[in-house]
Protein backbone atom coordinates (compact mmCIF):
# COMPACT_ATOMS: atom_id res chain seq x y z
CA UNK A 1 0.00 0.00 0.00
CA UNK A 2 3.07 2.19 0.76
CA UNK A 3 4.26 1.64 -2.72
CA UNK A 4 1.10 2.54 -4.58
CA UNK A 5 0.72 5.77 -3.08
CA UNK A 6 1.98 8.59 -5.41
CA UNK A 7 1.76 11.53 -2.60
CA UNK A 8 4.72 11.78 0.20
CA UNK A 9 2.15 12.59 2.79
CA UNK A 10 -0.07 9.77 2.76
CA UNK A 11 3.21 7.38 2.21
CA UNK A 12 3.93 8.46 5.46
CA UNK A 13 0.74 8.41 7.60
CA UNK A 14 0.80 4.63 6.13
CA UNK A 15 4.24 4.17 6.97
CA UNK A 16 4.16 5.28 10.52
CA UNK A 17 0.42 3.42 10.73
CA UNK A 18 2.55 0.57 10.36
CA UNK A 19 5.18 1.36 12.76
CA UNK A 20 2.79 1.73 15.22
CA UNK A 21 0.97 -1.65 14.47
CA UNK A 22 4.32 -3.37 14.64
CA UNK A 23 4.94 -2.14 18.36
CA UNK A 24 1.72 -2.80 19.57
CA UNK A 25 2.47 -6.27 18.03
CA UNK A 26 5.63 -5.83 20.32
CA UNK A 27 3.87 -4.53 23.30
CA UNK A 28 1.35 -7.38 23.49
CA UNK A 29 4.68 -10.16 22.68
CA UNK A 30 3.26 -10.49 19.38
CA UNK A 31 6.81 -10.75 18.05
CA UNK A 32 5.93 -12.61 15.05
CA UNK A 33 3.99 -10.24 13.75
CA UNK A 34 5.31 -7.24 14.89
CA UNK A 35 9.09 -8.89 12.81
CA UNK A 36 6.84 -9.70 9.92
CA UNK A 37 5.70 -5.64 9.71
CA UNK A 38 9.48 -4.29 10.57
CA UNK A 39 10.92 -6.86 7.91
CA UNK A 40 8.57 -5.46 5.57
CA UNK A 41 8.83 -2.02 6.18
CA UNK A 42 12.70 -2.61 5.40
CA UNK A 43 12.23 -4.58 2.42
CA UNK A 44 14.61 -3.00 -0.54
CA UNK A 45 11.50 -1.26 -2.28
CA UNK A 46 10.37 0.70 0.48
CA UNK A 47 13.69 1.03 2.35
CA UNK A 48 15.12 2.64 -0.74
CA UNK A 49 12.43 5.43 -0.33
CA UNK A 50 14.87 8.01 1.41
CA UNK A 51 12.03 10.59 1.22
CA UNK A 52 9.67 9.01 2.87
CA UNK A 53 12.16 8.05 5.89
CA UNK A 54 12.82 11.70 6.26
CA UNK A 55 9.81 12.97 6.77
CA UNK A 56 8.55 9.97 9.64
CA UNK A 57 8.63 11.72 13.06
CA UNK A 58 11.35 11.14 15.38
CA UNK A 59 9.16 9.37 17.63
CA UNK A 60 8.15 6.93 15.15
CA UNK A 61 11.39 5.92 13.97
CA UNK A 62 12.46 5.72 17.51
CA UNK A 63 9.06 3.06 18.08
CA UNK A 64 10.69 0.79 14.85
CA UNK A 65 14.03 0.89 16.19
CA UNK A 66 13.74 -0.39 19.64
CA UNK A 67 11.08 -3.08 17.59
CA UNK A 68 13.49 -3.87 15.57
CA UNK A 69 16.47 -4.29 18.20
CA UNK A 70 13.92 -6.60 20.01
CA UNK A 71 13.02 -8.75 17.06
CA UNK A 72 16.62 -9.21 16.04
CA UNK A 73 16.68 -11.75 19.06
CA UNK A 74 14.09 -14.20 17.70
Amino acid sequence: TILQEPKLETRVQKAEFWIEASYNCHKLSDLNSANMIISALSSSPIYRMKKLFSKISKKHLQMKEEVARDCSSI
